[in-house]
């Protein structure tokens, strides 16, 4: 009812101005600025409409400007969070920041489920920033307060294995699989997981069909190719780290091109291709999670082939994995779907 009742006036308001004892030219004027009056008090999330349209088709400069716009204009407590995600995950960090807080001072229309999204978007903020400890301690307040969603434990899990926190992670995702909670997200920490545990062939499993699927973000391309060094086969990691680049990044993504980029160009060089190799092997973790390599101190021959002798030998006999989790791709950044959604629940 609340979130129609502008449409409600407006009838209401049209049915009065016709029923007028003047004249029409008198009702068509009255009619017109009744019409401009609702476009001015209405034109915060038009210019939220406007923007996720040039969101979606890339045109970013002109994105910010609609935003700002909107937020001037003046948009619901739900709207403002969705444009502070956007300038997080996409635009100024700090902006982003600074329209979380204007949240925080409202004195209505805040509710404990806005209240949890902005604790998550706190958490992407500390992410970003380099602070993994105090994200990890933010998502785990929210956490601790009930809320739950894929969003949450995307970003919670990747906090605790980016703190090696093995077990916190694996509650995490054990529960996300009796919610029947799926992301993509969650099927590659699951993965990393893995990898974590040396479970090799696991992490093989998952990771081979969830890239049969797809997915939006760069980070399982990263994982497999891992695997493959592992085994040893230096030309499968070499294109998996290639169709990775391909994929966007934004602020909140947990490993960069640049990162990536590196490992590419030094495994596909014959000259630093066995060093570059045996360096991801020893250090998964630090891999894993996009952060330094320690570093190797030896001298290699340059070597042409794109299978390497000295790996782990992969298993034979290797069984499919029997449950296939839809994927419904990483919940770090707003869909189209997701900004529609919120535009047409706009309440004022």
């Amino acid at each position: 009812m609340k979130k129609n009742l502008g449409l409600y006036i407006s009838i209401a308001g049209t049915i009065l101005i016709v029923a007028l004892p003047i004249s029409r030219t008198a009702k068509l004027i009255i009619l017109f600025g009744a019409f401009a009056g609702l476009l001015f008090y209405r034109r915060g999330v038009l210019y939220f409409g406007k923007a996720n349209k040039k969101l979606q088709s890339g045109a970013l400069d002109e994105v910010w400007v609609l935003y700002r716009k909107a937020l001037k204009a003046g948009v619901a407590p739900n709207v403002r969070i969705a444009i502070a995600s956007i300038f997080i995950q996409r635009g100024d960090v700090d902006e982003g920041k600074t329209i979380l807080e204007s949240y925080k001072n409202l004195t209505k229309g805040q509710t404990k489920e806005l209240d949890a999204i902005v604790g998550i978007l706190d958490s992407m903020v500390h992410w970003i920033e380099g602070d993994t400890k105090a994200a990890l301690k933010t998502v785990r307040e929210v956490y601790e307060a009930g809320f739950r969603d894929s969003n949450l434990l995307v970003n919670y899990t990747t906090f605790a294995l980016v703190e090696r926190k093995w077990k916190e992670a694996e509650n995490l995702l054990d529960e996300a699989d009796e919610k029947n909670i799926v992301s993509a997200g969650l099927i590659d920490n699951r993965a990393w997981l893995a990898i974590s545990k040396n479970e090799w062939v696991e992490a093989e499993l998952i990771l081979t069909d969830l890239i049969s699927k797809g997915p939006r973000f760069a980070e399982p391309y990263l994982h497999l190719a891992q695997v493959k060094i592992h085994w040893g086969l230096i030309g499968e990691a070499i294109d998996l780290l290639a169709e990775g680049l391909k994929k966007p990044f934004v602020n909140t993504s947990g490993i960069k091109a640049a990162y990536i980029q590196d490992l590419h160009d030094r495994l596909n060089d014959p000259k630093t291709r066995r060093k570059t190799a045996m360096e991801i092997d020893q250090d998964r973790l630090a891999v894993a999670a996009g952060q330094e390599i320690k570093t190797i101190d030896q001298a290699f021959e340059p070597e042409e082939g794109l299978i390497l002798a000295g790996f782990a030998k992969r298993p034979a006999g290797r069984q499919k994995q029997k449950v296939e989790p839809e994927e419904q791709g990483p919940n770090l950044e707003l869909t189209a779907e997701d900004l529609a959604y919120i535009e047409a629940n706009e309440e004022r």
